[in-house]
């Protein structure tokens, strides 16, 4: 039976840092940490495109996120838009996109050169890594989460990793005083999670912005949601499923090179083309790019009930607070055109052809 003390070793020693304390979910985690640090009313820079609950935590935890425009090699934070910034934001989030390693290097040192706080959101890169560093073990805080869908998945929980002894000590305190996950905070974060597909779902195209308001509102109503500790009951578990990552990454990995062999041979004019990632990444999932009929095939698909994905739009489409960068936005075209196939270990051989027939058919009959 493993301890909470040898799952927090195992944690460490995985991701090349010292300190961890685990957390309820990863959204929790970065809010609170942004709480110790005591940063209260100020920009904390994060990706235009990410997942919501990243600029979900920062407004929760009283700042406001200051949206960086992507690069389109990592599909992560641009580093030379960090640099035009008239003035260095409080915290940088520098988050690892479709398990592919941004420009941490870059990143880190704007931030070492200016005092800036440095979060290493590396939620779904567990197992990435290259010669200049693990995922996980760049930041002066890093995030992870261990909720559905993230390569290391319980279904709930999030840690943050430290070499600051008193920064994971403060944060844990604070943790510590949390009440237990109820049935309350499933429902809760479940209907959230929910109306937001629906409301991208209906309004991607036209006029997300009519609905900011309200989203504003339901985040602040949701914060109690998010508000749980993490419970002794995930300590096996997760355990179990961290001992198993190569194993997983080993998995992804296959499928993606299966995808790449039933796609990769696309014919001129087919109008995809798939994302080559930089070294290192571990794959969160198989992304093509459509130059047109996205959305259509993404309808038809999960009409026939298939795993797939159209994120991460631009968030300021949901939360048009600050944004930083300059037009063409590389996240709005990742936006418009991306599609993520799974590569997780419930996927099989059967999965891969019959979606790599449906896509190549789909262009094909586009092109006629």
């Amino acid at each position: 039976m493993s301890s909470i003390n040898d799952l927090k070793s195992l944690l460490a020693e995985t991701h090349h840092q010292e300190y961890v304390c685990f957390a309820g979910n990863g959204t929790l985690a970065i809010s609170e940490l942004l709480r110790v640090l005591d940063f209260q009313k100020r920009f904390v820079a994060v990706p235009l495109s990410v997942c919501l609950n990243v600029p979900l935590a920062v407004l929760l935890s009283g700042n406001i996120p200051l949206y960086i425009d992507v690069e389109p090699e990592s599909m992560g934070m641009d580093p030379a838009l960090l640099e035009e910034l008239p003035e260095p934001p409080a915290a940088v989030i520098a988050v690892h996109a479709y398990g592919n390693l941004c420009r941490m290097k870059d990143i880190s040192n704007y931030c070492s050169a200016r005092g800036v706080f440095l979060i290493e959101d590396f939620c779904v890169a567990q197992g990435a890594g290259s010669p200049e560093g693990r995922a996980g073990s760049w930041g002066d805080a890093s995030v992870v989460s261990f909720g559905a869908g993230k390569i290391v998945s319980i279904g709930n929980g999030g840690a943050v990793l430290s070499s600051d002894r008193k920064l994971i000590e403060a944060l844990e305190l604070r943790l510590s005083s949390l009440p237990a996950f109820s049935e309350a905070n499933e429902r809760g974060l479940s209907e959230l999670s929910r109306w937001h597909t629906r409301i991208y779902n209906e309004h991607y195209r036209n006029a997300l912005e009519k609905i900011v308001p309200e989203m504003l509102d339901r985040i602040r109503q949701s914060n109690a949601f998010f508000q749980y500790s993490f419970l002794s009951d995930w300590v096996e578990p997760l355990t179990r499923r961290l001992r198993e990552l190569p194993a997983l990454v080993a998995h992804r990995r296959r499928c993606w090179s299966r995808f790449e062999d039933i796609l990769g041979k696309e014919e001129p004019g087919l109008g995809f083309r798939i994302h080559r990632p930089p070294p290192g990444f571990v794959p969160w999932r198989f992304n093509i790019f459509l130059d047109q009929g996205r959305d259509d095939l993404l309808r038809w698909l999960l009409m026939q009930k298939e795993k797939v994905s159209s994120w991460f739009p631009a968030v300021d489409r949901f939360l048009n607070v600050v944004v930083a960068e300059k037009p063409p936005r590389i996240s709005d075209r990742i936006g418009d055109s991306i599609l993520n196939l799974w590569v997780n270990e419930e996927i099989d051989e059967e999965y891969l052809v019959r979606m790599g027939d449906a896509i190549l058919s789909f262009c094909r009959r586009s092109e006629r």
